[in-house]
């Protein structure tokens, strides 16, 4: 924990939590003694870091209007009665019969 607090570090990371004593058995230090050491080194050391962040700016800006409208064009639909035929090596032919429709 010096180390770290020399180095100027802003806290810890454990590589694996279950090398703590959950149930607080093993060491007679209550639960999570591990995890309780580091949080009271590591408390209290701490400063709140300076705000670099700059507040946004707001630009206002006047409101879009048109009325140009925009004209449309219906098309008739159109449709086609295709036959495709797909060849395989497992079978001689496939014939689908399919019917497209534009529009």
């Amino acid at each position: 924990m010096k180390w770290l607090k020399e180095k100027g570090y802003g806290g810890a990371f454990i590589w694996a939590l279950d090398f703590d004593d959950f149930t607080g058995k093993s060491c007679g230090k209550g639960p999570y003694p591990l995890l309780n050491a580091i949080s009271s080194e590591l408390e209290g050391e701490s400063e709140n870091p300076e705000i670099t962040t700059e507040e946004p700016s707001i630009t206002e800006t006047e409101a879009y209007d048109t009325d140009e409208t925009e004209e449309t064009s219906e098309t008739e639909a159109t449709t086609y009665d295709t036959d495709v035929t797909e060849e395989t090596s497992e079978t001689e032919a496939t014939t689908y019969d399919t019917d497209v429709t534009e529009g």
